[in-house]
């Protein structure tokens, strides 16, 4: 009996060590990745800049369109067709950044510097 359970507590902590070291590899490639991306990155910033660009436009339709839908579950509890508008807000927002993206930077660039603005002026 004693054995039996010495052999089954052996093969946990092996089994428990081969995740270990995956995980450790799974962190390391991914450190790895992660680093080239960021060098490419910076050595071609108008792509990642379009690149960004259309990430936040996708972000943005995806949550329009989730927006309407909660606006449609939630119709019995008011306010429905000013939570199915700012849906449909967000939505086109998304579609005209995907469908302009060279101006699309650049409305998010001074939306993005109205934000920071005040904020950084009152800290």
């Amino acid at each position: 009996m004693t054995h039996e359970t010495l052999t089954n507590e052996t093969l946990e902590e092996k089994v428990a060590e081969k995740n270990q070291n995956q995980n450790r590899d799974y962190a390391l490639w991914t450190g790895i990745v992660l680093t080239i991306l960021g060098v490419v990155a910076i050595a071609l910033p108008v792509i990642s800049t379009i690149f960004a660009e259309t990430w936040v436009a996708l972000i943005l339709f995806t949550a329009g369109g989730a927006k309407v839908l909660y606006a449609y579950q939630t119709r019995r509890e008011g306010n429905t067709v000013w939570k199915g508008l700012l849906g449909a807000l967000y939505a086109v927002t998304g579609v005209m950044l995907l469908v302009y993206p060279r101006t699309g930077v650049l409305t998010l660039t001074l939306c993005w510097a109205a934000f920071c603005s005040p904020k950084a002026c009152l800290s």
